[in-house]
């Protein structure tokens, strides 16, 4: 009993980070170009 407990939360957690990463892994291929753009285009078009 103990031990599922502790492999079901571990498992949740894995679960959790997998699907943070892979959305952050979406949104920032999704908006990687535009945020370059404006870091480097505007922010810091002196450069």
């Amino acid at each position: 009993m103990i031990v599922s407990e502790k492999s079901n939360a571990l498992l949740k957690a894995f679960y959790f980070m997998k699907m943070l990463s892979d959305f952050f892994n979406k949104i920032y291929l999704k908006n990687s170009q535009m945020n370059i753009e404006k870091l480097f285009g505007k922010k810091h078009s002196f450069l």
